[in-house]
């Protein structure tokens, strides 16, 4: 336990760690996008094309009873699932596509998981501000007082996405085969989420599995203060702070075992 506080402290305690952090991600970001003078309008264009064509087409085959503004409820859960599914496969190469790195140089493999988290978040808050502001102006969508809470449950979430991050950047290396398993599982969750659809569509015992599905947790309080403009309930909470709970005891646990030793498998 000793030995897991003393590295917990030489990293994401340290100034020096957060140094690192900053440096790397700018850089990273700079690299990325700092060759487009258009770099942000081109965050809005995939979600924004994908929202219209989806719209379009679900919304003349079906009508979804608490979706009534469909548009702007399908831009609130699907910038936000796009934006979950890029980091949790980003995470399977954090490390193992590093290895060059960090056979070579002793730096904190947690910091590009940090900054592929950063990246990806930066993407995040352009894209759902954007295409919000502009698929709500259209669909005359009103603003919330709810939205005030968007910085707590987004801390939330980037704690759990942090806890996954560090779960699959580290097995992924004495299991390669779960950078694959991943992006095969994603989409079929994606239907598995009620991101195209209310929960209120599936009754029965399919609805009530997928109520207590962890993205459903994850992301339900998203859909509760960006589209329904209500504070998530206390069970909401509840299932949110159990699975948060879980992850972290699992990302600890993880580390604590294969940390030491990952680099051998890359």
């Amino acid at each position: 336990m000793q030995g897991f506080t003393s590295r917990l402290y030489s990293s994401i305690l340290s100034a020096h760690y957060w140094a690192n952090v900053s440096i790397i991600s700018k850089a990273t970001i700079k690299q990325e996008f700092g060759s487009s003078f258009l770099s942000n309008i081109w965050l809005i264009i995939r979600p924004f094309i994908l929202i219209s064509v989806l719209a379009i087409i679900l919304s003349r085959i079906t009508r979804f009873d608490g979706a009534d503004n469909y548009p702007f409820y399908l831009t609130v859960n699907l910038v936000l699932w796009i934006y979950i599914s890029n980091v949790m496969s980003a995470s399977t190469s954090s490390i193992l596509g590093r290895a060059s790195i960090f056979k070579f140089t002793p730096i904190s493999k947690t910091i590009f998981i940090l900054v592929d988290i950063i990246k990806f978040t930066k993407i995040y808050l352009i894209s759902l501000f954007l295409v919000v502001v502009v698929v709500g102006y259209y669909t005359g969508a009103t603003i919330q007082t709810s939205y005030l809470l968007f910085p707590v449950y987004f801390m939330l979430l980037l704690i759990s996405l942090f806890s996954i991050s560090i779960i699959f950047a580290y097995i992924t290396p004495y299991f390669r085969d779960l950078k694959f398993l991943v992006e095969a599982l994603m989409p079929a969750f994606m239907w598995l989420t009620p991101i195209m659809y209310p929960i209120s569509a599936i009754d029965g015992i399919l609805g009530t599995i997928l109520s207590y599905s962890p993205f459903t947790i994850v992301m339900s309080p998203f859909t509760s203060i960006l589209y329904y403009g209500e504070i998530p309930t206390i069970d909401d909470h509840i299932k949110l702070f159990i699975i948060l709970i879980f992850l972290i005891t699992t990302a600890i646990f993880v580390y604590k075992k294969l940390a030491r030793n990952v680099v051998y498998y890359l």
